[in-house]
């Protein structure tokens, strides 16, 4: 449910009104112009009794349009959590254990919502997949308002946290599914020392020289220079997945040491290429994404998160590619409204391998009732 509201009082009184059962969760998806608004709302909700676990996004999505103010709210089944996780000085501070999910025919759902300025949102995956495995799908996203220090953009009942993730294990059987849309446009090259979110060297030289010979001085210089949308953005590295897309990500800036920083962490040894996409070939991923799903007679809910980065390369044709994943799925899936928000990094993996964090790149939840 998109809710747009005038102040907290007016936001809970319509969360109350969706009168969640007992062992349910309210998933709050908060757009930045309404953040004014957010210890008010977590006050106020925590006075209700009501579990919720949220984060702020730069914008909403509902309905095929995109949202600049108010709130997505969603009741879904609660298996554990919400856990927060801090995730902050490139490290995963797992003090508080992550809850115990016990196996059952209908497959849970971990929920991953991280404040996006830290690096360790892969290491926090790999720890989540280490202990569930295929038990469970991963689904989620980097929220954040786009300021790369961390800030407090995710709440539950105990406050509102910076450097952090939740962890949220949702009991609706789920399908989740990603794609990018984006092409291999170079050879293939070794991120062959990385630390973190910065690449060091490619193929055993400073990275960015490498970068350069890839791009070009136009591309590469775009960097340092004060655009809105660096050309840099529209070439971006993937690094290699058998059978699967390639995992973006998003350069950055360069440093004085000739080193490139991205958007999320980079493994060592990892195999990359440039890519590249027209905007056409952008918005028909949404239409592919929206084909992936099985839409079953007793879909509940859909949930998607569209890249920020993506928004703002298409700028006016952005529309065009939540009407498109919309109408894929309205066409087999009538009576479920698409909702989400515009993320900062993805999160989508049935299990079956370590679910990565994705930049440039649209992931999408269809939540059902039955098993």
């Amino acid at each position: 449910m998109y809710v747009d509201f005038r102040d907290a009082q007016e936001f809970v009184a319509r969360c109350q009104a969706l009168a969640p059962a007992e062992g349910e969760i309210l998933l709050v998806c908060l757009a930045n112009q309404s953040a004014s608004e957010l210890d008010r709302i977590v006050e106020l909700l925590s006075q209700t009794s009501i579990p919720f676990a949220g984060a702020i996004f730069p914008a909403l999505i509902h309905d095929g349009a995109v949202r600049q103010s108010g709130a997505v709210v969603q009741v879904h089944p609660l298996v554990a959590g919400p856990t927060v996780v801090r995730i902050d000085n490139g490290e995963v501070d797992l003090t508080r254990p992550l809850p115990a999910v016990p196996v059952s025919r209908s497959k849970a759902t971990c929920l991953v919502l991280a404040d996006f300025s830290c690096v360790a949102v892969a290491a926090l995956l790999e720890a989540l997949f280490n202990r569930h495995g295929n038990v469970v799908n991963y689904f989620g996203a980097g929220a954040g308002t786009g300021d790369r220090k961390p800030s407090p953009v995710v709440f539950t009942s105990e406050g509102r946290f910076s450097g952090a993730a939740l962890v949220t294990f949702l009991g609706s059987q789920g399908e989740v599914h990603l794609r990018h849309g984006w092409s291999r446009a170079s050879d293939p090259v070794v991120a062959t020392r990385t630390e973190g979110n910065v690449i060091k060297e490619l193929n055993w030289e400073p990275a960015m020289s490498v970068y350069r010979n890839l791009v070009g001085d136009q591309v590469a210089d775009s960097l340092t220079r004060k655009e809105d949308v660096p050309s840099a953005k529209r070439h971006p590295f993937g690094i290699a997945r058998e059978d699967l897309e390639d995992v973006v990500r998003d350069p950055l800036l360069s440093t004085a040491d000739g080193e490139l920083v991205v958007l999320s962490d980079v493994p060592e040894h990892s195999v990359m290429r440039i890519l590249e996409a027209e905007p056409e070939r952008l918005i028909a991923a949404a239409g592919e994404l929206a084909a992936d799903f099985a839409c079953r007679d007793d879909a509940a809910q859909v949930l998607l998160f569209d890249c920020y980065s993506r928004a703002m390369l298409l700028d006016r044709a952005f529309p065009e590619e939540i009407s498109v994943f919309a109408r894929g799925l309205r066409s087999r899936l009538s009576g479920c409204t698409v909702e989400g928000a515009l993320a900062l990094g993805e999160i989508a993996s049935d299990g079956e391998r370590l679910p990565d964090f994705h930049n440039k790149t649209m992931a999408a939840g269809v939540f059902y009732v039955g098993p």
